[in-house]
């Protein structure tokens, strides 16, 4: 049926796993708020990028479910982790992508995506890539602004807030 499946021992750290050794899959790793590899992340040769997730020293907050079906007590936990978080996160990005330009490929989503990935950590990249980053930590600010919005479309605004002293944290708004 033309798809490729890759197979590896990612306990010996040779791949990923699947569905992100699948081909057609964008591969999302998890990075921490230290700027390194979260360390139940998986990388390997099919990496595309990072995005933040916990193993540093914060979590991801996000809404909960109510009552005794959520996490916590109220309306928000700090317990969401993993790659779990972290493809959620590029898949947002992507979504915004689409948002200012509905006609761009996938390809194209995915290229604006590593191409404005922010370089962590002290391994060398290799034109732009490294095996325990990818093309690095996603940067929703620089993706999205990479991309002009499309005739008759909402644009979309990215506030940068970096000088907050969060690291890059950001406001989204539509027009």
């Amino acid at each position: 049926d033309g798809r490729e499946w890759k197979t590896y021992n990612y306990f010996l750290g040779k791949g990923l796993s699947f569905p992100a050794s699948y081909d057609g899959s964008i591969a999302v790793g998890a990075s921490n708020d230290l700027n390194r590899l979260s360390n139940y992340s998986q990388y390997g040769d099919e990496l595309d990028f990072v995005a933040p997730s916990s193993g540093g020293n914060q979590g991801i907050t996000t809404t909960d479910r109510t009552g005794s079906a959520g996490y916590s007590n109220d309306a928000y936990t700090n317990v969401f982790s993993g790659t779990s978080s972290a493809a959620p996160l590029a898949a947002g990005i992507a979504a915004l992508i689409f948002s200012r330009d509905p006609s761009l490929t996938e390809l194209e989503v995915r290229n604006i995506i590593t191409d404005s990935c922010d370089k962590i950590g002290d391994d060398d990249y290799d034109s732009g890539w490294n095996i325990y980053y990818g093309h690095g930590k996603v940067n929703a600010y620089n993706a999205v602004n990479a991309v002009a919005p499309a005739a008759n479309n909402n644009e979309v605004n990215i506030d940068d807030d970096s000088s907050s002293g969060g690291g890059g944290g950001c406001f989204i708004s539509t027009l």
